[in-house]
């Protein structure tokens, strides 16, 4: 069986009266300072990894067999999780900085559930598993793997 994968929505150019050239639905936060005023969203790893997934989301897209998507499915999550836990070990870089670093929250979790806009349960499960992360190795070397 094929399934037929509906194009993706492309940002329609605006006016151009804000200076803008597109829209988009998604906005994050990556413009943390460094404290010596460069920001990340320029540079580095995370710069690369965002124009990779910018990169794929805009690959041309057709008919897939029930088959093709269950495999994209499974390797996107293992990808997905691979990212969480990345995401997760910075959570706990955080809690361990002191409260400066927090810029006004009360705790490293409510800065992590305002600012990267997720749940509270999700902002305290990324501190916690960040934390657990070094104390099981196999465990991390598992889900690396794509075993878990």
């Amino acid at each position: 069986m094929v399934c037929a994968v509906p194009r993706p929505r492309i940002p329609r150019p605006l006016d151009g009266a804000d200076g803008l050239r597109y829209r988009t639905s998604v906005l994050y936060n990556t413009y943390m300072y460094h404290g010596d005023g460069e920001t990340t969203a320029k540079a580095g790893d995370i710069a690369a990894l965002e124009s990779a997934v910018t990169l794929f989301r805009l690959r041309p897209h057709g008919a897939r067999t029930v088959e093709q998507l269950r495999d994209r499915m499974l390797r996107l999550r293992h990808l997905i999780d691979v990212l969480e836990l990345e995401f997760a070990i910075d959570a706990a870089s955080l809690a361990g900085c002191d409260e400066l670093e927090w810029q006004g929250h009360i705790s490293p979790i409510q800065w992590v559930k305002h600012e990267c806009r997720t749940t509270t349960t999700a902002a305290i499960d990324a501190c916690q598993v960040g934390a657990q992360a070094s104390r099981l190795p196999e465990s991390t070397h598992a889900l690396l793997g794509g075993v878990i």
